[in-house]
């Protein structure tokens, strides 16, 4: 990895977990919570008694650790597409230099 990549006070062995603040991640499960239990209503507790009340938060918390998980796969899963993707972009742009030169060539 190149040292410009990372910021000033991250030394090499830096994990990801390092690099993302506590902050941005709090964002992230409030927003998770909110969408899942926007579409996935099952499990919110009805009543304040304290047994509903763990289940509905331990219902919330297994659909918000599960929505992550399916999160984390689908961002790989576009990260290796813009990867495969690279060749092509390359063919494409060394075939239109190989035209321009040409075009320059006959042109002039």
């Amino acid at each position: 990895m190149e040292s410009s990549t990372l910021p000033p006070d991250a030394s090499p062995r830096t994990t990801a977990a390092d690099l993302v603040p506590a902050r941005v991640l709090k964002g992230l499960a409030l927003l998770l919570a909110l969408l899942v239990n926007l579409f996935l209503p099952w499990g919110i507790a009805t009543t304040t008694r304290p047994l509903e009340v763990v289940l509905g938060a331990a219902a919330t918390g297994a659909k918000v650790a599960l929505l992550g998980v399916v999160l984390a796969i689908f961002e790989v899963f576009v990260a290796k597409l813009r990867l495969f993707r690279v060749p092509e972009l390359l063919a494409a742009s060394f075939v239109l230099a190989f035209l321009a030169v040409t075009a320059s060539f006959f042109l002039t």
